[in-house]
C-alpha cells in the first residue's frame, strides 16, 4: 500500500513539473513576441546556419542564414539577416552578463526551428531591432553585438 503511494505521489510530482515547465516556456515565447528587439545567437555550422560576407570593401558585414527543413515543403525554406554598414551600422561590445540580462529575449536556431518556419518569418518581421550574438566574435570577458536587418526572399536586392 505505501508502494504504491509512493509512486503516487512521483505521478503526481511530474504532472508539477510538466505543467509550470510549460507555462514558463510559453510566458519567455510572450515575451519574446512582445519585445521590440531580439537577440539571436548564431553559430555556423555550414549546414543549416551559413555566414557569408556580403561586402567587397568591408568585410565585417555578412549575411546571416537560417534554414528551415524541407520535410513540410518541397523548397528548401530560409531566413536571411543581413548586416551592412549601410543598412544597420550599429555594432556594440557587451560584457558576458549581458547574456544573463538578456537571456529571455535571446534566441538560437535551434528555438527558430522548433517555431517553424511560418512562425519564425512572423516574428522577424515585427521586431524593430534584431542582433546577431555571433559566436566567432564571442571573447573572454566581451560579446559583440551585430544589428541585422531581415529580409524575406523577395526583398533581396543588391546595395553595391
Amino acid at each position: 500500500m505505501q508502494i504504491i503511494l509512493v509512486k503516487t505521489k512521483k505521478i503526481y510530482i511530474y504532472i508539477i513539473f510538466i505543467f509550470f515547465g510549460l507555462n514558463l516556456s510559453a510566458q519567455n515565447i510572450a515575451k519574446i513576441q512582445n519585445s521590440d528587439t531580439l537577440y539571436i545567437y548564431f553559430k555556423k555550422d555550414n549546414i543549416n546556419q551559413i555566414k557569408s560576407s556580403n561586402n567587397i570593401i568591408n568585410e565585417d558585414n555578412h549575411n546571416y542564414l537560417f534554414y528551415f527543413s524541407i520535410e513540410e515543403t518541397n523548397v528548401r525554406q530560409q531566413c536571411w539577416l543581413i548586416n551592412h554598414y549601410l543598412l544597420t551600422p550599429e555594432i556594440k561590445w557587451k560584457s558576458k552578463s549581458f547574456l544573463k540580462e538578456k537571456k529571455d529575449f535571446i534566441v538560437s536556431y535551434k528555438f527558430l526551428k522548433s517555431l517553424g518556419y511560418k512562425e519564425s518569418h512572423m516574428l522577424l518581421t515585427k521586431k524593430k531591432k534584431i542582433y546577431i550574438i555571433d559566436a566567432d566574435y564571442n571573447r573572454h570577458s566581451k560579446i559583440k553585438l551585430i544589428e541585422a536587418s531581415y529580409a524575406d526572399n523577395k526583398g533581396l536586392i543588391s546595395i553595391e
